[in-house]
C-alpha cells in the first residue's frame, strides 16, 4: 500500500499537493472498509430473515440418501445463509474491482462454523476431523494473505527421484487431494446405485452384494491410477511393484487371498446370501452381511459371529433356507404304557395345529417311534417357514401345549422305572 502511495506522489508531484493526495487516499481506504463492514452487516440482517427458509427445506426425493447434507442445511441454516450472502457480495465487489479483504476474513470464519456443523454428524475420527478442518481453512487463508504461490513454490522445490519420474511434495499433495475427491465421488455414486438396486425386484441379494463389491474395488483402483496419471507419473514403473505384490500374495497373503476369492465364489454360485439361516458347527444364525473376507452371522442371542469365507467353502454348512425357508423339525415325547395311544396321537396333532408358527401345509404328523424301558415314545414332525426366528422357541411352545393337554386328559409322562428283585436267602 505504501508503494502505491509513493508512486502516486511521484507521478503527480507539482500538480497535486502530496499531503492532500495522501489524505484523499486514506479516506478512500476508510470508505472501502466502511462499505465492506456495511455489506457484512447487511448480509447478517438478510441471513436472520432468510434462515427460516432453510430450516424447513427438504431435499428432493432423488437426494433423500444425502442425510448429512439435509442435517447441515437444517441445523446450520443461519451460517449457511450468511455465507451465501457474503459470497454473492464478494462476486459483486469483484465486478467493480472493490477491496474484499474483510469480506474474505468473515467468510473464512463462517466457513469454519459450517464445517464444524457438518463434521459433527460424520463418523470420522477426531484426528481426521481436525485434518480436514486444517486443510479446508488453510487454502482460503493462504489465498487471502497472498501466500499461496509461495507455498506452492516451496512444495514444488522439494523433489526426489523415483525411477524415471521426478516427484515433488506438491505433486504428492495434488495426487492425495485428487484421489480423495475421486473416492468420494465413487462412494457417492455407488451409494446411490446401492439404493436403486435394493428397490429392484429382479436382482437377488447375492448378485446385489457382488455388484457393489466389484464396483468398490474397481473405483478404488481407478481412483489410484487416475490420481497417479494426473501428476504425470509413469504407470509402467508399477510393473515391478505388481510383480512384488504377486509374490507377497503367493506367500504372506495366502489366507487373505483365499478368503477373498472364496467370497466371490459364494456370491457367484448363490449358495449363501443375506437372510439365509445357517448352521456351521455349533453356530446357528442368520446371515447379515457378505463381506470380501468374512460373513457376518447373527445368533439368536444377538451376538454377531464373523465366519471366514474359506470356512464356508471347505467345511460342512447346513443352509436351512437354501431353496426355500420351509423347514421340518421334530419333537419327541414319551407316555405311560397305560395311556390310550390313539388319544395321545390326536392330542399331539391338536397341539401342533394350535401353535402359531407351525404350518398347516405340509401337514404335521405324529408317529410312535418305539417302546422304551419306561415309556412309549412319540415323535411329532412339523414344518415352519421362519427358521430365522429360532427353533428353541417353537419347541418350547409345543412342549408347553403338550403338557397342558396331557394334564387335562390325565395322560402320564412316566419317570424312569427299574424293577428290583428281592430274594430271601435261608
Amino acid at each position: 500500500m505504501q508503494e502505491i502511495i509513493t508512486y502516486i506522489k511521484t507521478l503527480f508531484t507539482g500538480i497535486i499537493n502530496p499531503e492532500l493526495l495522501t489524505s484523499m487516499w486514506t479516506q478512500a481506504i476508510i470508505r472501502s472498509e466502511a462499505v465492506q463492514g456495511a455489506t457484512i452487516l447487511f448480509a447478517l440482517f438478510l441471513a436472520t430473515k432468510l434462515k427460516c427458509v432453510l430450516e424447513d427445506y427438504k431435499l428432493p426425493k432423488q437426494l433423500k440418501q444425502f442425510k448429512l447434507l439435509q442435517k447441515v442445511i437444517n441445523e446450520a441454516s443461519f451460517p449457511v445463509t450468511w455465507l451465501g450472502c457474503l459470497i454473492f457480495s464478494r462476486f459483486m465487489f469483484s465486478i467493480f474491482n472493490l477491496p474484499v479483504t474483510y469480506i474474505d476474513i468473515i467468510s473464512l470464519i463462517i466457513t469454519t462454523w459450517v464445517l464444524y456443523k457438518a463434521l459433527k454428524h460424520t463418523k470420522l475420527k477426531t484426528s481426521s476431523k481436525r485434518l480436514i478442518t486444517i486443510c479446508v481453512l488453510a487454502i482460503p487463508a493462504l489465498m487471502i494473505t497472498d501466500r499461496m504461490a509461495d507455498v506452492i513454490l516451496f512444495l514444488d522445490s522439494a523433489k526426489f527421484a523415483l525411477g524415471d519420474n521426478s516427484i515433488s511434495l506438491w505433486s504428492i499433495t495434488k495426487a492425495v487431494a485428487f484421489f480423495s475427491i475421486l473416492i468420494w465421488l465413487f462412494k457417492t455414486g455407488i451409494h446411490i446405485l446401492d439404493i436403486q438396486l435394493k428397490r429392484s425386484e429382479n436382482i437377488t441379494p447375492s448378485m446385489h452384494t457382488l455388484i457393489i463389491k466389484l464396483l468398490n474395488i474397481t473405483g478404488l483402483v481407478l481412483a489410484g491410477l487416475i490420481a497417479l496419471d494426473s501428476i504425470g507419473f509413469n504407470l509402467r514403473a508399477l510393473t515391478f511393484f505388481g510383480g512384488a505384490l504377486g509374490i507377497g500374495i503367493g506367500f504372506g497373503l495366502k489366507t487373505i487371498t483365499s478368503n477373498f476369492i472364496s467370497g466371490i465364489i459364494l456370491l457367484l454360485d448363490k449358495s449363501i446370501k443375506p437372510g439365509d439361516v445357517l448352521t456351521i458347527g455349533e453356530t446357528y444364525g442368520v446371515v447379515e452381511e457378505l463381506n470380501s473376507r468374512y460373513v457376518v452371522m447373527k445368533r439368536r442371542d444377538g451376538m454377531e459371529v464373523l465366519v471366514p469365507n474359506e470356512n464356508l467353502i471347505t467345511s460342512e454348512v447346513i443352509n436351512w433356507s437354501f431353496n426355500n425357508k420351509q423347514v421340518r423339525n421334530t419333537v419327541t415325547v414319551g407316555v405311560s404304557y397305560d395311556a390310550d395311544l390313539e388319544l395321545v396321537q390326536k392330542l399331539l396333532l391338536e397341539v401342533a395345529s394350535e401353535t402359531p408358527r407351525i404350518l398347516q401345509r405340509p401337514a404335521t404328523r405324529a408317529f410312535v417311534t418305539g417302546f422304551g424301558e419306561s415309556s412309549i415314545n412319540f415323535e411329532i414332525r412339523f414344518w415352519i417357514k421362519d427358521p430365522e426366528e429360532g427353533l428353541g422357541s417353537i419347541r418350547s411352545d409345543l412342549y408347553m401345549g403338550i403338557w397342558k393337554k396331557f394334564k387335562q386328559n390325565n395322560i402320564e409322562i412316566p419317570y424312569p422305572q427299574r424293577v428290583i428283585h428281592n430274594s430271601i436267602i435261608k
